[in-house]
């Protein structure tokens, strides 16, 4: 690689958010390769924290009561 050469690039990691996705620490690799005559490779390895996916999901009715005072029904979804 030439002294001072660089380049951007950006990683997207996306775990699925369903509840069959894994909480933990998993272990990555990056690598990179020039595009010049003299190719050259790096390679990093490193480790990415994915945390728990939690859903929760709260239904009110009715949206709107109007007076002083109402009764509510209120329907709680823990995924």
């Amino acid at each position: 690689m030439l002294p001072n050469s660089f380049a951007s690039v950006r990683v997207v990691i996306a775990p699925e958010r369903t509840p069959a996705s894994r909480a933990g620490i998993y272990p990555i690799t990056v690598a990179a390769t020039t595009q010049g005559e003299d190719r050259v490779r790096r390679v990093i390895a490193g480790t990415i924290h994915v945390l728990a996916f939690e859903g929760l999901e709260l239904t009110l009715s009715p949206a709107e009561n109007k007076g002083g005072s109402g009764k509510y029904s209120a329907e709680v979804v823990n995924s």
